[in-house]
Parts: C-alpha cells; sequence; structure tokens
C-alpha cells in the first residue's frame, strides 16, 4: 500500500471527459483518504469533494486568515504583475499557510490505517510573485544572465506575440528592466522550495518517507522576459511548456536518477500513480507510467503534443508537436513556427519557410494530424494539409 503526496500545478490530473472518472475519485473508490489543497479551477463539474476528496482547503481562505491575524490585505496586482515585497513575515505567506493545511492535513490522514493521497495545488510561483523578505532582497546581488529566448525581435513570428507584449507594455524593456521581475520570480520559487521542504520533514516525522510516494511538477511555466513575455499565453516556447518534474519514490533504490525520456506528464502522471496504488490502468487513461518510460527511453523521433485553447487576448487556439530536436507548433489564425531546438535552443529563429527542414516538419506535421484526429481535435484540417491535397489557392 502506497501513500501519495502530489505537489502539482492545477491542470493535472483531471477528467477531459465528464462521465469518465477522475483520478480522485477512483483512489477513494479503492480506499484511499484524499485531500486537496490550494486550487480549482472548476477543471470537473462541481467541485472536489464531488469527485472523492473528503476534505478540500481552498486557496482563498488564506485571504480571510490573514485579515483575522490582523496582517495588511495582499497586494496581489501591485506593480501590474510584475513582483514585489510582500510586507508579511515568510510564515505569513500564502505559501506558507497552504504548506500549514498540508502538514495538518497529513497528520489527519495519517490517523488510522487507511492509504492517503495529499493533493496540493499551490499557486506560487504564478505572477505576481510577491514575496516577503528575506527572500525578496535575496537575489538582489546575484548576476543572472539572459535567458536564451531573450533577445528576440520577433521578426517571422506570428502577431499574436508581438501583441502580448504591447498587451503587457514591454515591448522596449531591456534586460535590466526585467531584472526585478526575474528576480522576485526566484525568490518566490525559493521560498516555496522551503515550504515544500517542511511538509517533507513531516513526512518524515510522521515515519512515512519510506511509505509515500511524491511526485512535484507543475501546468506551466512562466516566460518571465524570454522573448520579451510575461506569463504563458500565445506561445509554445520550451519557457512555458516544458516543466519540471520530480518524483520520489520508495520503491527505486537510485536516488538522484536522471530519466531522459519525453512524456506528456498528465496523461503519464495519472497512470503513475494508479499504478503505485496497485489499481489496474482503465483503458480510457492512455498515459503510460514513468516506471514504462524509465524503462523504454524515447527515441529521437518520439512525439509529445500539447494544446492551448486561448484566455485573456482571445480564444486563440495552438497545437504543438515536438520530438528531441524539432518543434512545430500550429497556428490556426497565424502562420506555423518550426524550430530546430539542437541549433537554435532559445527558439529565436522560426524556420517554417526553410526548405532544408521540409522533411521534419512535413514528419511532425503529419504526426500532428493523425494525433488530432486520434483526439477528435475540433480543430483538425490544417490549411496546409488541404494545399497539399488541392495545391495552393
Amino acid at each position: 500500500t502506497h501513500r501519495c503526496v502530489s505537489i502539482s500545478g492545477t491542470e493535472v490530473f483531471r477528467s477531459a471527459v465528464p462521465e469518465l472518472p477522475t483520478l480522485t475519485g477512483t483512489l477513494h473508490e479503492a480506499g484511499y483518504r484524499v485531500m486537496h489543497v490550494g486550487k480549482f479551477h472548476g477543471e470537473v463539474e462541481g467541485g472536489p469533494t464531488d469527485h472523492g476528496v473528503e476534505r478540500f482547503v481552498s486557496k482563498e481562505a488564506y485571504h480571510g486568515w490573514r485579515e483575522q491575524q490582523g496582517y495588511p490585505k495582499h497586494p496581489q496586482h501591485f506593480n501590474g504583475f510584475f513582483g514585489d515585497r510582500d510586507p508579511v513575515p515568510a510564515e505569513a505567506t500564502s505559501i506558507a499557510w497552504q504548506a500549514d493545511q498540508v502538514i495538518q492535513g497529513l497528520r489527519d490522514l495519517n490517523e488510522g490505517d487507511a492509504p492517503f493521497f495529499m493533493r496540493w495545488d499551490p499557486p506560487e510561483p504564478h505572477i505576481p510573485n510577491i514575496v516577503p523578505e528575506p527572500y525578496a532582497s535575496m537575489y538582489d546581488d546575484v548576476a543572472l544572465e539572459p535567458w536564451a529566448g531573450f533577445p528576440d525581435p520577433l521578426d517571422g513570428k506570428p502577431p499574436a506575440q508581438r501583441r502580448s507584449r504591447q498587451r503587457w507594455d514591454t515591448d522596449d524593456w531591456d534586460w535590466e528592466r526585467w531584472l526585478p521581475t526575474v528576480r522576485y520570480y526566484l525568490a518566490d520559487i525559493t521560498l516555496m522550495d522551503a515550504q515544500i521542504g517542511r511538509v517533507l520533514e513531516e513526512l518524515d516525522r510522521l515515519g512515512q518517507r519510506d511509505n509515500t510516494l511524491v511526485i512535484y511538477t507543475t501546468d506551466h511555466g512562466d516566460m518571465a522576459g524570454s522573448h520579451g513575455m510575461l506569463d504563458k499565453h500565445f506561445n509554445m516556447y520550451d519557457d512555458i511548456v516544458r516543466v519540471p518534474l520530480l518524483v520520489r519514490d520508495p520503491r527505486q533504490a537510485d536516488a538522484g536518477d536522471t530519466c531522459d525520456t519525453m512524456l506528456t506528464h498528465e496523461m503519464d502522471l495519472h497512470a503513475t500513480l494508479l499504478d503505485a496504488a496497485g489499481l489496474s490502468i482503465p483503458e480510457h487513461v492512455v498515459g503510460r507510467t514513468l516506471n514504462e518510460r524509465r524503462k523504454t527511453p524515447s527515441l529521437p523521433q518520439d512525439t509529445v503534443f500539447g494544446q492551448y485553447q486561448g484566455t485573456h487576448q482571445a480564444l486563440y487556439s495552438l497545437r504543438m508537436a515536438r520530438d528531441r530536436r524539432y518543434k512545430y507548433v500550429y497556428h490556426p489564425a497565424a502562420f506555423d513556427e518550426f524550430y530546430d531546438l539542437e541549433s537554435d535552443p532559445g527558439e529565436l529563429h522560426n524556420r517554417a519557410d526553410d526548405p532544408e527542414v521540409a522533411e521534419p516538419l512535413h514528419r511532425l506535421r503529419e504526426s500532428m494530424m493523425d494525433w488530432q484526429q486520434s483526439i477528435r481535435d475540433p480543430q483538425n484540417g490544417p490549411l496546409w494539409k488541404w494545399q497539399e491535397v488541392f495545391g495552393p489557392r
């Protein structure tokens, strides 16, 4: 029997089809006690407690607690989302308060013999990064080199990306202008790391270290100045789609091992957690467990896919197909992107019209078409496919 702790972004482990069971519902039916702390964005109908969660502590409850403690209101959108200092001690921040809820929840769940699943979805380090001392100034004197994707004039890039910079009013920002925001971002990550450390220490104190699978991941990254943008919209750059994934599995003896494989983590982690719980993996769960991935490392042309449905600016759809070397991004409302990640890790040079990469571009387009058909994607049928059949307009 395994107990499980997940520290994740919100869009992990959901059921995209309402009639299919969720991960938390499946674990509850199998006898697991399930708790959820942090974010919930309505990924399924109802709330977490309608899907097997016995206790849900929303991140929103923090604001009432903060007020009761006599602290000033959290300056959520101060400085236009570009980060600032929070005038409270670190132990009074939202992330520390959430860690307190997780720690108390672990103590409660540990009572009795039932296995448990704790899902923690902290909003942090999402913008705006409002960070207390000593973390807020921790990176002030640290020299930080620009991201690989920073010096991007966006030549040959879809117009929505420049429009995104214009909306944030960052079109003419140099690296010095971005540095305060980048430093607050790194400070928020460091504060979050400290709180996760507290949770891991509590598992040790409860004697559950060797019986608990811990997974740390997220749903997206942040541009934080890369390509001159903030947040996560209207692109598929690695800054936001290549996310961290750390696993502490007591069944594995090779601590510190790196799994050099590509995966679509939302689906593969669903399968991994069911497997860790000793449950069969239903047919509708199309992912493979991390143990399977480790045993069969990715081939160079193994492909993963991504979707973006749009927000804020417009319902702007994107689709991505990526293998180890190349990335293809389909823009239904603009021209496509294609990057050679081996020679251009910053994704600065769009080579979608370069005949020298016609073969891998065609291969990823065909893979994307097959994938879109397999998931019944309503965005199926890109213009390039019709041009291949009927010729250009």
